[in-house]
């Protein structure tokens, strides 16, 4: 077609916390080098941006500084009409929602936004010395919409069984299914929406499935009693997209708007809602 294509590549790049990871051009390696001019040698091409993408749960910004001043120091590599071409910049996503912390953590300390795209920012006008910035792009979709998304079932029978309050729902771990992986931020709540208060007692709540392991919480929590509600906070994102539907449908997606008022509480089928 006699035209130049303009394109992106992908980079990574080594964080001193953390094994390299497998996607993308390493930059550390000389990979990324060969890759890019490549493209610049090429009839067909042009290399208008880069991609790095950080792991998932990386709640510290210091990690993303440090992930941009290497990319900057590669960028500083570049021919100054290559980088002065270069049209945007693309930082994925990753960023932390205030969610629990994954059992394979140690810590877990969510910091606002902000200090992750200044982070981002200083890091990479290292490379650019007074030259038109590039667009910067970033991906924070579980940042927006974990904490918007709530799951809830109901309480089908209670029962106490040495000292434990054993709950059934009628939801399942398969709902959501980050429950395996951390903890959740769980509330309980009458069928008049009012909150459950008083002591805290040792408590497992079951799903409705033919698991023997399907446990959505174990811990400590207030008495309850069949009919209640139960309502798991932040499991937007991938709670959603990656529950299967095994045994039951999936989960009723419902929208509610800001100010809207709620008349009589539709019962929910097997399986909840969110």
């Amino acid at each position: 077609m006699n035209v130049r294509c303009p394109i992106g590549i992908r980079v990574n790049v080594p964080l001193s916390e953390f094994p390299p990871s497998h996607f993308g051009f390493g930059i550390a390696d000389g990979e990324a080098d060969v890759g890019v001019r490549r493209v610049w040698d090429s009839p067909h091409l042009r290399l208008a941006g880069l991609h790095l993408h950080l792991r998932g749960d990386m709640d510290n910004p210091a990690w993303y500084g440090e992930a941009c001043r290497v990319l900057a120091g590669f960028l500083r590599s570049w021919p100054s009409e290559h980088l002065t071409a270069l049209e945007y910049i693309d930082l994925g996503g990753g960023y932390p929602a205030h969610m629990s912390k994954l059992d394979t953590r140690a810590n877990w300390d969510p910091r606002p936004i902000d200090e992750y795209i200044v982070a981002i920012t200083q890091g990479l006008r290292q490379a650019f010395d007074g030259r038109p910035l590039p667009r910067l792009i970033v991906e924070p979709g579980r940042y927006l919409v974990n904490d918007a998304i709530i799951f809830v079932s109901r309480i089908v029978s209670v029962r106490d069984r040495a000292g434990t309050q054993q709950i059934v729902c009628n939801g399942a771990t398969t709902m959501v299914p980050f429950t395996r992986h951390r903890a959740p931020i769980l509330r309980a709540y009458r069928s008049d929406l009012t909150p459950r208060e008083g002591p805290a007692v040792p408590s497992s709540i079951y799903g409705a499935s033919c698991r023997e392991d399907d446990v959505l919480f174990q811990g400590a929590m207030g008495g309850v009693a069949t009919g209640d509600y139960l309502v798991h906070f932040g499991v937007g994102a991938y709670n959603s997209s990656i529950n299967p539907p095994f045994i039951f449908p999936c989960p009723i997606l419902r929208f509610i708007e800001r100010g809207s008022s709620v008349g009589s509480a539709e019962e929910p089928g097997v399986g909840g809602g969110r």
